[in-house]
């Protein structure tokens, strides 16, 4: 962790294998919205297909976020869509074609 930081490790302070995973460059992290709920941040490996990526992002929701409920849930439908913040609807990437409105 020295040589990627230039900073030293503090024997005191507790990391998790993620954030050395992010510090390696191993994984990214990433902000998650989920429409009417919340927005999430998430760490996906760096290199990765679009169905790994949809399974760490529901495997994640369904960890952290769904479980937490009195009446615990999953994930029932999900589709993955690029959106750059600041930007309108219209310049977003449907990266699956669940993500597609037909009309």
């Amino acid at each position: 962790l020295t040589s990627i930081t230039d900073r030293p490790v503090l024997a005191n302070t507790p990391h998790s294998k993620s954030e050395y995973d992010v510090l390696a460059g191993v994984k990214v992290e990433i902000e998650l919205l989920i429409p009417g709920l919340c927005t999430m941040e998430v760490r996906i490996p760096r290199e990765c297909t679009i169905p790994e990526l949809k399974r760490c992002l529901i495997q994640h929701t369904n960890a952290n976020l769904l479980s937490r409920d009195v009446h615990p849930c999953k994930v029932a439908k999900a589709w993955v869509v690029v959106a750059m913040f600041g930007y309108d609807d219209m310049y977003d990437i449907p990266l699956e074609v669940e993500a597609v409105e037909l009309k």
